[in-house]
């Protein structure tokens, strides 16, 4: 195979919709037309799923491995990207970009591929409802579970710890081998591992289940839209809205202490938000697009932070970077120039190990010193910006985020 376009999608919902597939052709129904009960899925989950697993690695590793580093012709597409509103039509522009490179392909133009998008994934809505079930047993189509599944028939598709926790340790292992390889393989699988360690927390009771905005064939934690964070901090009312952007290079395992110790600080009950290194520059969380002034700390592995700048200032008062340097070796480090900025803090990977939970607290605190030092021109001097409650919190996010690994680690 010389050229592919992969799609990959949610393993929490891409296992259940294959059953889902089973069920249908076991019981003689019409493809994309129902779901199966609860108890049936349970019972198939508790003999299949950890095999399915298995298979969904395998099928990451089997394409990643058949083509050389950086090769064009094997680009890979989210199917909740493709199924979304906003990025569907753009994943489509760009499936047509590179179908339009084979021989004897002669695509449409890139201005009517959003209308065919639409007609193809929305179809249901631009039809009579009169039709709709008469197409539905007629016609095969794309079944964007997030959005408009044609499936009739009970949603909730229930895991169990151990099986979710197999599932994180398959995706970090697919991160650990390829993400230096795939920068948009990296933060599909970033994002589905993000779902599968919240849905961990919420099935083993450390963390409420927060309202589920999916239908269709979804898991309960595939997040189609994300609103407003309340981040349980306040701030005086002098200080104008600002954004916090942490970013590290790739594989830099300080980072992800970094932006927990951010996170405690200024918004310690949300979750992280990714900052993708695309040329949109797509801010995510979950896996999907959001405002970044939802947010107040980000992350990322883009390094060029003045294109982020000129995208992002225009909507703050202040755009801050948190960055971290690892090695000596010019190339996986941003350059001294860039750290003299004012908006700057950089921090060496050094600067954020620790082996216990007193020199836990101990990075955590020497982080928010320096930040409050770097940064008082815009935050000031004021003690209820960075008190004890905020350093508590910065501190509980790390012990949350090291349980959950050793957790992995007791399971590996």
């Amino acid at each position: 195979i010389k050229r592919a376009l992969v799609i990959i999608r949610n393993p929490m919902g891409a296992i259940p919709s294959f059953f889902n597939h089973i069920y249908e052709i076991k019981n003689h129904l019409p493809i994309h037309s129902e779901r199966a009960p609860v108890e049936a899925w349970v019972e198939w989950r508790d003999k299949f799923a950890e095999n399915q697993v298995m298979k969904y690695g395998k099928f990451v590793d089997y394409w990643m491995e058949r083509f050389d580093k950086f090769n064009k012709d094997r680009p890979i597409f989210s199917y909740e990207a493709l199924t979304d509103d906003i990025q569907g039509p753009e994943e489509a522009i760009r499936m047509t970009q590179f179908l339009a490179q084979s021989k004897g392909v002669v695509p449409i133009e890139e201005e009517s591929v959003p209308c065919v998008w639409r007609a193809v994934v929305k179809y249901k809505d631009q039809i009579p409802d009169a039709n709709k079930r008469r197409l539905n047993e007629s016609r095969r189509r794309l079944d964007p579970s997030h959005h408009d599944s044609q499936r009739s028939g009970p949603t909730e598709r229930p895991y169990t710890p151990e099986q979710l926790l197999s599932m994180v340790q398959m995706l970090d292992g697919l991160l650990q081998k390829w993400s230096a390889r795939n920068t948009r393989l990296k933060e599909i699988l970033e994002g589905y591992l993000s779902d599968v360690n919240e849905a961990y927390l919420v099935v083993t009771g450390q963390i409420s289940p927060e309202a589920s905005r999916s239908d269709g064939d979804a898991s309960p934690h595939d997040v189609a839209a994300v609103e407003a964070t309340d981040t349980g901090v306040a701030f005086p009312g002098q200080i104008g809205p600002f954004h916090i952007i942490q970013a590290s290079m790739p594989h830099d395992m300080g980072s992800i202490v970094l932006t927990n110790i951010l996170m405690g600080v200024f918004e310690p009950n949300a979750d992280i938000t990714e900052i993708q290194d695309w040329p949109e520059l797509p801010v995510r969380q979950h896996g999907m697009m959001i405002p970044i002034d939802r947010t107040i700390v980000s992350r990322t592995t883009c390094s060029d932070i003045l294109r982020m700048y000129k995208k992002f200032r225009p909507m703050f008062d202040e755009v801050f970077f948190v960055i971290t340097n690892s090695g000596k070796d010019p190339e996986n480090r941003f350059s001294d120039e860039l750290c003299e900025y004012s908006n700057v803090l950089c921090l060496e990977q050094e600067e954020l190990v620790y082996t216990n939970k007193e020199q836990m607290a101990a990075v955590a605190r020497n982080v928010i010193t320096k930040f409050r030092s770097n940064f008082d021109f815009f935050f000031g001097d004021n003690p209820e910006l960075f008190d004890e409650t905020k350093q508590s919190n910065a501190i509980s996010r790390l012990e949350a985020m090291s349980e959950v690994a050793m957790r992995i680690l007791d399971k590996s």
